[in-house]
């Protein structure tokens, strides 16, 4: 459940309502370059950072991947409603260019959604049983 900490570039956020998640989450800039790292980590506790879901963000592209805790296996959402060819894959910056299968890329608002499925959790999950139904997942 809300509040959610937001850690992007700019810092963290403390976001407590879904208003202040999109906003906080909009802090993103276009193209791919090593100024435009849009790349989002969230959490619940602000003393550790697992469980987390990571967020890459490219224009109204999303990537969605989380890690319920550092010696488990983490597990990405399938992507939906982006239009990009299945077989394809989309740049995205972190620290370096990083190519990621367009088949795990969602449209931002899809992203978005999962994100505040996460918030309505009490706990986080920490097997695949527990994972949002709204977003199909793979396990890594």
């Amino acid at each position: 459940m809300f509040p959610l900490i937001v850690e992007g570039l700019d810092g963290k956020t403390l976001c407590r309502t879904a208003e202040e998640l999109r906003a906080a989450l909009s802090k993103t800039v276009n193209g791919v370059c090593a100024d435009n790292i849009n790349a989002f980590d969230i959490y619940q506790n602000p003393d550790k950072l697992y469980p987390y879901l990571s967020l890459l963000v490219r224009e109204n592209y999303a990537y969605v991947w989380y890690a319920p805790d550092d010696a488990s296996r983490s597990f990405q959402a399938y992507g939906e409603g982006a239009g990009l060819d299945p077989d394809g894959n989309t740049i995205f910056y972190i620290s370096e260019q990083t190519y990621i299968w367009n088949r795990y890329i969602s449209a931002k608002e899809k992203a978005l959604r999962i994100i505040l499925a996460f918030a309505a959790l009490e706990v986080w999950p920490d097997s695949y049983k527990g994972l949002p139904g709204c977003a199909e997942w793979e396990e890594l």
